[in-house]
């Protein structure tokens, strides 16, 4: 996968910009934002491709 795993630019650690119009250190957006992007890289370092196949298989035989 590529591209940034931040929803906006100001909380991205690689592809950062920063916003035009708000203090960083005080936009509660911004710091919501962080925690999006932390919680996505969590579970994208706890997952893999095969773990999803595991799990569509799963789903299918219980059908």
């Amino acid at each position: 996968m590529d591209g940034a795993l931040a929803p906006i630019a100001c909380a991205s650690k690689t592809d950062y910009q920063p916003c035009d119009d708000c203090d960083e250190t005080e936009c509660e957006v911004r710091h919501m934002m962080l925690d999006v992007r932390e919680a996505i890289a969590n579970v994208l370092d706890h997952r893999t491709l095969a773990d999803s196949k595991i799990s569509e298989i799963t789903a299918l035989s219980a059908e």
